[in-house]
């Protein structure tokens, strides 16, 4: 199997022993969610639909595409499954193989803090430059510093903060957030090399 090895942390692809964790973190576990999104409303969810489309994700190997593992799973060395971790195209419109955001999920807050998301995102990052995505990006909220302080341990640069939502074409000044710095989106981004697609992760379905 797939696996990319790093000092603390392993990434390998969504098997059928780590649906029960994604099903916690997508129905019971949503915390982080609001991470991602602070204007993010719980919504309902069957967890045996999940299950049913992670089973058929597996068996389709849906997450390989065009050479490329556009979603892994993030394991302690130990074997602990702590969270995922993936790509879809970016800016909007544009080609994955030249441009891609990068996502990272732990859920649980027992995990964060650790150096785990650290590292795992640094072995994604030279993962996907490998395969010849050349532009990287990483978009997060300025209160989530987390997030951005992991981006820069993983090479990438602050390029640019605005307030309102990102709509994938935005500029600086947009939006409803103006009097709000923690809601200010933060676009960090990371040069690779080469070419090489996938596809943007279903909101919060992931």
């Amino acid at each position: 199997m797939f696996c990319l090895r790093g000092d603390r942390v392993e990434l390998s692809p969504l098997s059928a022993a780590g649906i029960a964790e994604r099903i916690w973190w997508n129905t019971g576990c949503t915390e982080w969610k609001r991470l991602d999104d602070p204007d993010y409303v719980p919504v309902e969810s069957d967890p045996e639909l999940y299950r049913e489309k992670k089973i058929k994700e597996i068996r389709e190997n849906g997450r390989f595409r065009h050479g490329i593992h556009t979603a892994l799973e993030i394991y302690t060395r130990a074997g602990g499954h702590i969270g995922f971790i993936n790509c879809y195209a970016y800016p909007a419109g544009s080609d994955v193989r030249d441009s891609a955001a990068v996502g990272i999920v732990i859920p649980e807050e027992k995990y964060r803090g650790s150096g785990f998301g650290r590292e795992a995102l640094r072995l994604y990052a030279e993962y996907l430059s490998g395969c010849g995505v050349r532009e990287l990006y990483l978009l997060t909220y300025a209160a989530n510093r987390a997030m951005i302080m992991a981006g820069v341990a993983a090479g990438f640069f602050i390029m640019r903060e605005y307030a309102g939502r990102h709509d994938g074409a935005a500029a600086p000044g947009g939006g409803g957030y103006a009097d709000s710095r923690a809601s200010e989106r933060v676009i960090l981004h990371r040069r690779g090399e080469g070419y090489a697609d996938t596809e943007k992760s279903d909101d919060f379905g992931l």
